[in-house]
């Protein structure tokens, strides 16, 4: 079977000088958060340090293993990821489509498309002590599932 090689573009948060970014190839038969984190501790991160990877509107954490192969099947067509490492958890970030009032009269609206388009913008959605509560609280519902058998 033929390598299906992919380009892992690394950059590093703090790392030492010129290792701050890092292009890697990589078969994609062996891409797994596991070879991940080892990739990472090359340059002097752990595995409990933060890792991301970068999607057109953002950046998108990696936790778990399913979240490597979303990435995966998100980058199928350039075989190419930015990652982002960093020893500090960052906000979720995420885009709004609209910016406009939930109740504007269908005149306004109209008047609105004739003028000028509003600028996209992106909300904080989480502090990083609220998404650190989220994640711990879905380690705790994943732990009583994975006990809890059918």
């Amino acid at each position: 079977m033929a390598a299906d090689i992919w380009t892992l573009n690394l950059v590093c948060e703090g790392a030492a000088p010129g290792q701050e970014n890092v292009q890697r190839k990589m078969d994609r038969d062996v891409i797994c958060f596991f070879n991940l984190i080892e990739l990472i501790e090359e340059y002097g991160y752990t595995s409990i340090d933060y890792l991301y990877y970068k999607k057109r509107d953002g950046l998108v954490a990696l936790q778990w293993d399913t979240d490597v192969m979303k990435m995966l099947e998100e980058n199928e067509s350039e075989k190419n990821v930015s990652l982002f490492v960093t020893r500090q958890r960052i906000a979720t970030i995420a885009p709004t489509k609209s910016n406009k009032e939930p109740s504007k009269s269908a005149a306004k609206k109209a008047k609105e498309k004739s003028g000028r388009k509003k600028k996209q913008q992106l909300n904080v959605i989480q502090s990083k002590e609220q998404y650190a509560d989220e994640v711990d609280h879905q380690h705790d519902d994943d732990d009583i599932q994975e006990t809890s058998g059918p």
